[in-house]
This record gives C-alpha cells, sequence and structure tokens, in this order.
C-alpha cells in the first residue's frame, strides 16, 4: 500500500509544525518559563521531544515506499 501524496503532505506540514515548535521552546523557554512555571529542564525536554518527532516525521515523508 502506497501512501498518498495528499496524507504525505499533511505528514510534512505536521513535522515542520513540530519543528517550529521545538525551536519555539528552545528559543524562548526563558521567557516561558515563568508563565508555564515549569522547570527550564522540562521545558528542554519537550522541545527535544518534538524535534524527535519532527525528525522521524520527515523520515517518513522522504522514505521510499
Amino acid at each position: 500500500m502506497y501512501p498518498s501524496s495528499r496524507l504525505k503532505k499533511l505528514l510534512c506540514l505536521d513535522a515542520s509544525a513540530a519543528s517550529m515548535a521545538a525551536i519555539g521552546l528552545f528559543l524562548l523557554k526563558g521567557f516561558l518559563q515563568p508563565y508555564f512555571r515549569l522547570p527550564l529542564e522540562l521545558l528542554s525536554a519537550m522541545g527535544f521531544i518534538a524535534l524527535s518527532f519532527a525528525a522521524y516525521g520527515f523520515y517518513l515523508v522522504l522514505r521510499k515506499s
């Protein structure tokens, strides 16, 4: 079964959103920490998780099926 191009575009959009969220968390974690009231280490972990999800999503988009 081959994924349709529409699903690949949706997965690419999802991976792009996750990578932007990860970059935003890494860049703004000092600013966001007082609002979320979470430790900086947890915000960094959230960024790494989002970045890992984005990398896996881009891998799925780019692999040959």
